[in-house]
């Protein structure tokens, strides 16, 4: 070796390299990697709505980061960060708003207002079983929500069944009669 002192330069710059880019991969991942959880799409194919989980949840007991992506024949024309309280767990197409050792209360996409403005999503209510599943068939609906997409509001209905009419912002928002 003719220059030991740049040899251990050349080792360490390597080490720092090396422990830069796990860094950087480890910090993409948790914060910034956006993956695609479930996509609707209007009945005359020109409007999709795309749920997004980005990041990863906080450790250990954070909320999820995501976001609803609305696109027009392609072209994204909205996007709306969000953040869903799920104890750690991911963002998907049905997130746990609370879980205790009796019951389980999630939020699920519905599908599209009559109008195709709004995304639906349905807060449910279930009981466990005495083994602690639940089964997401026997869930008691809590509330029915529209979220116009043009706007980012969220509009509740007060439905606790379906065949129930809803409030009148809910019913304006959504094109119900």
């Amino acid at each position: 070796m003719k220059n030991p002192r740049k040899s251990i330069m050349i080792v360490l710059a390597a080490f720092v390299i090396a422990a830069a880019v796990l860094l950087g991969s480890f910090l993409y991942i948790t914060r910034y990697k956006t993956s695609d959880v479930d996509t609707a799409r209007s009945e005359n194919g020109k409007y999709e709505a795309v749920l997004q989980a980005v990041g990863e949840p906080g450790w250990p007991f954070g909320s999820a980061p995501g976001r609803l992506v609305l696109k027009e024949e392609g072209e994204t024309i909205s996007k709306t960060d969000i953040e869903i309280a799920n104890d750690g767990g991911p963002v998907s197409e049905k997130s746990i708003l609370s879980e205790d050792e009796d019951t389980v209360e999630y939020l699920t996409y519905s599908g599209r207002s009559q109008n195709e403005k709004c995304g639906l999503y349905v807060r449910y209510l279930n009981k466990k079983n005495a083994d602690g599943t639940w089964d997401n068939t026997d869930g008691t609906i809590v509330d029915i929500y529209a979220y116009v997409y043009e706007s980012g509001d969220v509009v509740s209905s007060g439905k606790t069944q379906w065949e129930d009419a809803g409030s009148d912002a809910y019913r304006e928002v959504t094109g119900e009669e």
